[in-house]
């Protein structure tokens, strides 16, 4: 995060938050970030559920792939009851510049960049995480390869 001033953040400052802002009562509120304490490294992209969890995916920390033999997204969960913390959700094959919906109680990871060998390729790949039974399951391709896209829920369907 910047500062007021638009200045990067040190770390134990903003840089360590992430901010919620509530349209109805037009407040800010800053929650910790799932970035240092939990092993995420960077956050790529994040999707509110329909119960009002927010879920966010990005990679591992170095410290924490330097102990991992294949790369992969990390998915993590704000457990806003209680004592408010960010819990491990799952994690999926790795790629980047993917889009990430929901709807109901499952995730979906559409399309993104996967390197294949010594190449990047633009995937058509969709994968469903159902938090309810806690797995994943590839689905019907999209009609075309894509990355750097985004996706919106709108009535149980997913627009990208």
């Amino acid at each position: 995060g910047n500062n007021s001033g638009g200045i990067r953040s040190r770390k134990g400052n903003y840089a360590e938050a992430s901010f919620c802002y509530a349209p109805l009562t037009q407040k800010t509120y800053f929650i910790s970030s799932p970035k240092y304490a939990e092993g995420l490294g960077s956050i790529y992209t994040g999707v509110v559920t329909e119960n009002n969890s927010i879920v966010v995916a990005g990679e591992a920390s170095a410290t924490k792939m330097s102990r991992q033999k294949t790369r992969k997204i990390e998915i993590y969960r704000y457990e806003g009851h209680g004592n408010r913390f960010w819990e491990s959700l799952c994690t999926a094959q790795f790629r980047e510049l993917y889009a990430l919906g929901t709807i109901h109680h499952d995730l979906y990871i559409l399309g993104g960049q996967m390197k294949l060998k010594n190449q990047y390729q633009i995937t058509n790949i969709v994968e469903k995480y159902s938090m309810e039974q806690e797995n994943w399951r590839t689905l019907a391709p999209l009609p075309v390869p894509l990355a750097c896209h985004a996706v919106v829920a709108v009535k149980n369907r997913l627009y990208v």
